[in-house]
């Protein structure tokens, strides 16, 4: 019987494995990643149907190779001889090539100037990932490192076209790409001047940072020298061969010439010249980019009416938190003991459940919720402290959705795309448009109406975890790291890099590549400048959180400088797609998380901007209610935290399920332990933007599915935030007339 039950498997996995391999999308989808790779990031239908058939039958332009599917030969050959990969004229289209990925272009200029290694070391990179955005065999996930479908803020995204790797193009990660460009032709591969060698000295001398010694210390150094270093004519020459495949503008070759002339010597004019081409557009784009009269775009400032300061934390729980353990019914419950129910479910506390005994008692609101006593995760007793205080609530069973829906009308309803990935419902969570993957960001698209209502917000968007949809609007977001704003440590260069990326080329690209170095370049100036006046008096932990939340302090600290009455911010902690050791991951995360929050805390209590600061949680979905054996899989409907001074605090919004069970009476339970949820995304954002003073005429630009929702699943400004916070600016249109948010949402 074990074996028939066995050989059983084995056959549906294979018939599995079959209809995936053999799917009729698998060959297309093959075929349009991978000329992204190596070709272009926008091929044409016939470019990834002709690599799709070279793929399926093994053969291509009428020779045959194995003549069986999936033939990777075949389909390599259909990619770099099909006519878009070899036809001169093509890269003359503005929309045709694509930008090179850093990792490819540090390699390039390593092979290209002969990099020669000290006693024959092995090349050691210290954090390139951290850095530059890309290391090597080391992807933040199965995702990559950027999405395939990534559309850059300007005309690419206007027009609607794709640059994956423009995603990894931040602040940060450009500083640090230039100054570890200019540092490995000044100094060699050494750590010295943001230089990308190992800093971990094993069996090495000590890197020694200085104008004398850095180069000795360094673990090798570019060799190459052109045929004549006193000719830059015939040097530059040589550079736009071996750097550019011979695509530099007359432009860019007369700023290098320039850079040459000012040096004392041929070698440092040969250097100068080098270092300029890790900022230029045809290093790392590649098509062509004739310079056109076109002006880069200014994004015109807005004046600040100096009004009252408001700050918005996205906390974002990357990977899919199981919040199902972040609030946990406990006892003096409605109709039966939910907590035992909780711990049966959740296969026991040897399985998911906390132990009764652990949680931290709340006491909930008489019969608001289907127990009077819920309990907060044992390792976020900040959480506790501030609940108790009135200044944190949790927001239940919240998820993404179209329109409301339960188990009964699901498959009459319009759902969110692609339930249960992460990618796309990480999009659904940041763009609060769930049927639409390519629409803005939310935070993107408030900084827009602030910016053009009848009195405009001075504001900014913020981002202190990368490049992500949330922040995607009308204007470019500031990027900066954990640790701040990077400082380029070459800061002589900066005049000759801003003429080089001022320009506006036919390659769409090119401006893309070149908007983003001015930008980057523009804030590490003025933001890096004015953040040194910022100051810090409680201590925070070094891990990647609470070095964010630091950094979003200190921002905050030197608001006025920025002239800032609204700022929005995206913070981020990885690490809960717990599939397998669920409690112990997520302990682990609940930890720096509640560390993190102690001492934002205290540092926004003491500049006096705690009650100006509503800090709110979300995640890609909830989890999985029951266990997979080793821990919790993708589900829906999950609960989040939100907290601040002004936030209406011991409570919990929406409505916590009656039953976790799955029973014909549980219209939000379905299969495999997951819940629908009873609040939409749109619920809280309805109450963040009804607070921050955004004008509610445009309500439905920010939140376009906000009218599929009846009122009461919507949560009001006066149901999320105490009464007595501050009043809306009167330049704002009167909240719509709705309902109060009934503590149970009524089915569809």
């Amino acid at each position: 019987w074990t074996e028939r039950n066995t050989k059983q498997a084995e056959d549906e996995t294979d018939a599995l494995l079959d209809h995936l391999v053999f799917h009729p999308n698998t060959a297309p989808f093959i075929a349009h990643k991978l000329i992204q790779r190596f070709v272009t990031s926008n091929p044409s239908p016939r470019y990834i149907q002709s690599v799709a058939d070279a793929f399926s039958t093994g053969a291509f332009d009428g020779e045959q190779f194995s003549g069986k599917y999936g033939d990777l030969n075949a389909t390599i050959f259909a990619i770099l001889l099909d006519r878009e990969a070899r036809d001169p004229v093509i890269p003359l289209d503005p929309s045709y090539g694509q930008m090179r990925e850093p990792l490819n272009t540090v390699y390039h200029v390593m092979r290209s100037m002969e990099y020669q290694s000290r006693d024959n070391r092995e090349i050691e990179f210290h954090d390139l990932e951290e850095s530059i955005g890309q290391s090597i065999m080391d992807a933040p996930s199965v995702f990559n490192f950027y999405v395939p479908d990534y559309q850059p803020l300007g005309s690419l995204q206007d027009m609607g076209l794709m640059s994956p790797e423009a995603e990894i193009r931040t602040t940060p990660t450009l500083i640090n790409y230039l100054g570890g460009f200019v540092s490995l032709i000044r100094n060699g591969l050494t750590k010295c001047n943001q230089g990308w060698g190992n800093a971990l000295r094993v069996n090495k001398d000590e890197y020694v940072c200085n104008a004398l010694n850095s180069r000795s210390t360094a673990d090798g150094w570019l060799t190459f020298a052109p045929s004549n270093i006193s000719d830059p004519e015939a040097a530059i020459e040589e550079l736009d061969v071996l750097l550019t495949g011979g695509r530099l503008q007359p432009e860019t070759k007369e700023i290098m010439l320039g850079a040459y002339s000012q040096a004392s010597t041929p070698e440092q004019g040969f250097r100068n010249m080098q270092e300029l081409f890790g900022a230029s557009a045809e290093f790392h784009v590649t098509n062509y980019n004739p310079v056109t009269a076109d002006k880069k775009i200014d994004f015109e400032g807005i004046q600040s009416l100096d009004r009252p300061y408001k700050a918005i934390i996205v906390l974002y729980l990357h990977g899919g938190c199981d919040s199902f353990n972040l609030v946990v019914p406990h006892s003096e419950c409605r109709t039966h003991d939910m907590y035992e129910e909780y711990r049966q479910i959740r296969g026991g506390v040897e399985a998911l459940a906390l132990p009764k005994d652990a949680i931290l008692q709340i006491n909930v609101t008489n019969n608001t919720q289907p127990c009077n006593k819920f309990g907060i995760h044992p390792d976020l007793p900040v959480l506790k402290r501030l609940y108790d205080d009135g200044d944190a609530a949790f927001i239940a069973n919240i998820g993404s959705l179209v329109e409301p829906m339960n188990k009964d009308n699901m498959k009459q309803k319009k759902k969110p795309f692609s339930l249960y990935s992460h990618n796309t419902q990480r999009t659904c969570s940041h763009n609060l448009h769930a049927d639409s993957l390519s629409a803005k960001g939310i935070f993107g698209r408030m900084a827009d109406v602030m910016r053009r209502q009848r009195r405009p917000y001075k504001n900014y968007v913020y981002s202190v975890a990368g490049n992500v949809k949330i922040l995607d609007g009308g204007a470019p977001p500031r990027i900066v790291s954990k640790s701040g704003v990077e400082q380029f440590q070459f800061s002589s260069l900066i005049p000759t890099l801003k003429r080089m990326t001022k320009a506006q080329t036919q390659s769409e690209f090119a401006n893309t590549f070149f908007n983003a170095v001015d930008d980057a370049l523009n804030i590490t100036e003025s933001v890096g400048e004015i953040l040194k006046k910022a100051t810090i008096k409680n201590a925070f932990a070094d891990d990647s959180l609470s070095r964010q939340f630091q950094t979003v302090a200190k921002i905050m600290d030197v608001r006025s400088d920025f002239e800032s009455e609204r700022d929005v911010f995206y913070v981020q902690i990885g690490g809960f797609d717990t599939h397998s050791n669920m409690k112990d991951d997520v302990s682990t995360r609940f930890i720096q998380i509640n560390a993190a929050l102690e001492s934002f805390y205290e540092e926004m209590q003491d500049k006096g901007l705690w009650n100006s600061t509503a800090i709110v949680s979300m995640s890609d979905f909830g989890r999985t209610l029951t266990t997979n054996g080793r821990g919790s899989d993708h589900g829906h409907a999950g609960n989040m935290l939100a907290l601040g001074g002004a936030i209406n605090g011991a409570q919990i919004l929406g409505q916590y399920p009656d039953s976790l069970l799955r029973t014909d009476a549980n219209p939000y339970r379905i299969g495999r332990g997951r819940m629908i949820p009873t609040l939409g995304w749109e619920a809280m954002w309805n109450a963040l933007i009804e607070w921050f003073d955004v004008d509610l005429d445009e309500i439905d630009y920010m939140l376009p599915n906000r009218k599929n929702f009846p009122p009461h699943y919507l949560l009001t400004r006066e149901q999320m935030f105490k009464p007595d916070s501050e009043a809306p600016d009167t330049s704002t249109s009167p909240t719509p007339p709705s309902s109060s948010p009934s503590a149970e949402p009524t089915p569809p």
